[in-house]
């Protein structure tokens, strides 16, 4: 169904939100909400269990993602918000991240952040303020009061301070009902693209460890490699650790007053370059730079194009993220390298490392880490040099048929969130009609 907009519209006497359909209001949020109502007691037991939500738990589509189940006595001095179902969360600290989101049942008598204003509907229908503060004239408004460059922040007194559109409560309520059909259609819809990129994520790896693993040829005979997570492989491939296929080396630490240089020789990459390589796994970017005599000064390898760079400390998903090394280049004492031998293909050891099961490299703590030890001893299956070739080329292909696919569902989801969000501001600024379509 096509909506129509509303049959009359006037000023709303707010420059941010334009006209507004003839029947409605239009005040500031404060006469409408209260807001920050309830706080845990400081008196609370210590060993009470609260389930605490901060602003990184929080986001504008998906609400409210999770809690962390932590005793009061040793939460965050910033764990105190008691929120309730139909409360809002709009974050008042760094609001660019736009963590706004409606308290469900299933959030009831959890404990929010002081960095969340926490608003509860007064003289408004509690789902029409859930939506209300997702539009996106409304999260715009408070990102363009909050103060500060790095931290932007805004006060709660002032959040409330922002006009907001008001139809009456039975419109409210259609509206809300409305967009509660609507969105839950959209949502469903973000829900299969998701299923799908889990999908083909399980079918890439899949592709990759059989091919490093089995090979090409269904009907090649097989051994047994030694290696409970190899199994058997292709009779003519050998099993070895890194070290023997692979110069393993060590990242330089580069004083400050080295770093920052753009005309020099090399590039010097720290390790947030593992998260700028493109499709492929090639790092091709250029960051800061050093000179063949600084590297000789402070005994920093220069690795060559073709050598695979691994974070060696640092979270789990970052350990495991190989990249290949576009051209030569010094990596920072966060990373290691290894430089593929004479009949190793880069390309081949590059995939087979995709596979290196890293959390039995990695040791534990509260930054976990590995070493160049610990992955020099890793043993990996190596074919014969063309059909390292052979077996690189085809992950190529492989893989790049399935990223494009990724990629594609990433682009519709973009779009479906997209479309959820132009919905809800248009229905709660009045500039489509959903009354007739709501029933009422």
């Amino acid at each position: 169904m096509t909506l129509k907009p509303y049959p009359e519209y006037r000023e709303s006497g707010s420059d941010w939100l334009g006209v507004i359909p003839a029947t409605w209001g239009a005040m500031p949020v404060k006469r409408l909400v209260t807001y920050n109502d309830e706080t845990i007691p400081e008196s609370t037991d210590g060993s009470v269990i609260i389930r605490y939500i901060e602003i990184s738990d929080v986001d504008e589509v998906e609400g409210i993602k999770g809690t962390t189940a932590i005793e009061f006595g040793v939460a965050p001095s910033r764990a105190r918000r008691l929120i309730r179902e139909g409360d809002v969360l709009v974050s008042t600290v760094r609001t660019y991240l736009r963590a706004v989101a409606r308290v469900s049942r299933k959030y009831d008598g959890s404990v929010a952040s002081t960095g969340f204003a926490v608003l509860r509907a007064k003289d408004l229908v509690p789902g029409y303020l859930g939506y209300l503060s997702r539009a996106g004239f409304f999260i715009e408004e408070v990102i363009a009061r909050s103060v500060g460059v790095s931290y932007p922040a805004i006060n709660a007194s002032d959040l409330v301070r922002v006009v907001v559109p008001v139809p009456d409560l039975a419109e409210q309520a259609a509206i809300a009902d409305y967009l509660d059909a609507q969105t839950a259609k959209i949502d469903a819809l973000i829900g299969k693209q998701e299923q799908l990129i889990e999908t083909l994520a399980e079918r890439r790896q899949a592709v990759i460890s059989h091919a490093v693993t089995k090979g090409l040829d269904p009907n090649v005979p097989m051994k047994d490699s030694g290696v409970e997570w190899l199994g058997q492989v292709p009779i003519a491939w050998s099993v070895e650790a890194i070290k023997r296929r692979g110069l393993i080396g060590a990242g330089t630490g580069f004083p400050p007053e080295f770093q920052g240089l753009e005309e020099e020789e090399f590039p010097f990459h720290k390790v947030n370059v593992l998260s700028k390589a493109d499709h492929d796994g090639m790092i091709r970017v250029r960051s800061d730079s050093v000179s063949r005599e600084t590297a000789s000064l402070l005994r920093a390898r220069i690795y060559p194009a073709g050598s695979l760079v691994m974070a060696k400390i640092g979270a789990a998903l970052l350990l495991g993220r190989i990249r290949v090394l576009g051209t030569a280049a010094c990596i920072d004492n966060n990373m290691m390298c290894v430089q593929p031998k004479d009949k190793v293909s880069s390309r081949f050891l590059f995939w087979a490392l995709e596979m290196v099961q890293f959390d039995w490299l990695v040791n534990p703590g509260a930054v976990p880490s590995t070493s160049e030890g610990a992955m020099g001893n890793y043993k990996l299956a190596f074919p014969p040099a063309e059909e390292q070739s052979a077996v690189a080329n085809y992950l190529d292909r492989e893989t790049a048929q399935i990223d494009a696919l990724v990629a594609k569902a990433r682009e519709m989801i973009d779009v479906l969130k997209e479309r959820r969000q132009a919905l809800i501001s248009a229905a709660v600024t009045g500039k489509i009609d959903v009354r007739t379509a709501s029933g009422a």
